[in-house]
Order: structure tokens, then sequence, then C-alpha cells
């Protein structure tokens, strides 16, 4: 496929918008426990079909070659990297690395290499010229028809041309939690609340359309898919950047519209719980206790 030419800075970009003063997520980190987190996933007949990462090389062209990007990602991600990998294994899907650069001059994507993330290695898998390329390729790995509107504002330019497209870059994975011996402990979706109080938020408010809002039913279907693959549960946690209370959510199941069981759509719930920091953070704690424990007894098996 030819040199690999890129800039020689890395600078991530994200599509995601509200995770920047997510004091929770803080305190999660800085007790020890590990949030992995994927920039994209994509899902094709009802089953996650390939995680995604990105990152824009800026600055200076420079030629690259596949080992020198593989230990930029390996610092990038950092102690993240293995918990990754381990991730795409137990979903049993690829987890690819997009490389890019931007051609200021005429404000678009210039250069753009998709990598797959192997063991030991990486792989060049694609090259394009111009993010439709790259959106008409990610299109094998993705059947959800995207419905809804989408705010360019404060995005990045990748992002911005995708969405003129046609092909939006895939909805990002919020996180998978892990016990600090690297046993994955749950999905979680963070919810930000504002306009409501973290005690009044109601997610059944919103699953199905209601005035001019879509509805979150397709949203929770995708993250339901990726919980149920990875044969772990699911935590909403809902916080407010003005408020120290969190609601933790258990997800028990998920009953979509047209249940066969004639069911009113929406989510279920094993608990709700409403807690202050150091409450979560010892939920968590004991959470992986009984997690290692039911390892070393299956292990004794």
């Amino acid at each position: 496929m030819g040199m690999i030419e890129l800039g020689e800075k890395i600078k991530t970009e994200t599509s995601e918008r509200s995770a920047r003063n997510n004091w929770v997520r803080q305190a999660i980190l800085e007790k020890g426990f590990q949030l992995i987190e994927f920039e994209g996933f994509t899902i094709k007949n009802d089953k996650v079909s390939a995680l995604l990462d990105r990152a824009c090389f800026e600055g200076t062209k420079k030629q690259w070659d596949t080992d020198h990007i593989l230990n930029c990602v390996k610092e990038k991600f950092d102690a993240l990297f293995e918990l990754k990998m381990a991730f795409a294994a137990r979903l049993e899907v690829p987890w690819y690395f997009v490389a890019y650069a931007y051609n200021h001059d005429r404000n678009c994507v210039a250069s753009i290499y998709v990598f797959q993330i192997l063991k030991e290695a990486m792989k060049l898998v694609a090259r394009f010229d111009q993010a439709k390329d790259l959106g008409a390729w990610m299109q094998q790995y993705r059947d959800l028809e995207m419905r809804s509107r989408y705010e360019e504002k404060g995005l990045p330019l990748l992002d911005q041309e995708l969405r003129r497209r046609g092909y939006p870059w895939p909805g990002n994975l919020d996180a998978v939690l892990s016990c600090p011996n690297g046993t994955f402990l749950s999905v979680v979706e963070f919810q930000t609340t504002i306009k409501q109080s973290v005690r009044a938020h109601c997610n059944n408010q919103w699953f199905l359309p209601r005035g001019n809002r879509k509805g979150d039913e397709q949203r929770w279907k995708v993250i339901d898919i990726i919980r149920t693959q990875a044969a772990l549960p699911l935590w909403i946690l809902v916080w407010s950047p003005n408020e120290t209370e969190i609601k933790l959510k258990v997800v028990d199941e998920i009953v979509y519209s047209k249940d066969v069981a004639g069911r009113d759509p929406g989510i279920r719930y094993k608990t709700k719980r409403l807690m202050r920091e150091r409450e979560l953070l010892n939920f968590i704690q004991c959470a992986c206790i009984k997690s290692m424990i039911k390892s070393k007894l299956f292990r004794m098996k």
C-alpha cells in the first residue's frame, strides 16, 4: 500500500462531547479502577462487529512504519492497551486504529490509514484519501440505519465530513469498568442530567418518541447488544455537575417495541440507588471482591 505518510505529532480527537467534566468518572479512576473506552464500535446483524479508535497526526509530514505507529498507540493507551486487546478478544471482533491527517489548505481530510491491532503487531488493512471512502469501508461492519440529525458544532473535521456523506462515525463505548486486577466488571453508561435532578432522572421518560424527540430505543438497543455479547452487567451512572448525589441503575432487562409478550417498552432494573461518591466506590470495591471470589471458585472446579 506504499509508504505511510502522516504528521509527526499525534492529536486525540473525539466525537464524544460530554465527558470533560465527569467528576464521577474521575473519582472511579482515582480509586484505582480502570475504565476502558473505545472511540467507536459497529453493529451488524445484531452483533458487535468491530471496535475502533483513532487519532489525528499533525505537523510536518514524516514517513512512519507500522511498528512505530504501534508503539505510539501503546504509549497513548498505556496500561489500558492490554485490557482493550482483552475486551476485543472477549467480543471476538477486530480492533481497528484509524490514523489520519488534514489538508488545512483545502479544509478536508487528506490521508487516512486503517490498521488492525493484533496481539504483538499492527497490520495496515486500508488507505484512503477522502473521508467518504473511510465511511464506505466502515459500512461493511454496520447495518443500523441512522435516522437522527446531527449537531456539527464543535466536532472534529473528520466527523463533519463523514456525517455530510451519510456515514457518521460510529457511536462510542462509554466505558467497561475493570477491577485493579484486570477483571471486567460491567459495561457502564454515564448519563449527565442538568434540567432534571439526579433523583428525578428517568430513562424511560424518553425511551419512545415524545414531542420533538426521536426516542432512545435504538441507542439502548446498541448498548444492550454489546453488554450481552460481552456477558457483562450494564450499569447506568447518572450524575450532574451541580450535585453530589449519584444514581446507580443496574439493568435487568430492556424491553423493546412490539415485545412478543406485549410488555410496555422500557428499561427494567435489578436495583436503583441514590448514593454519594464514597458509597459508589465501596459498591464497586465489593463487586470486585465478589468477582474475584467467583473466579477463584470457578478455577477450583
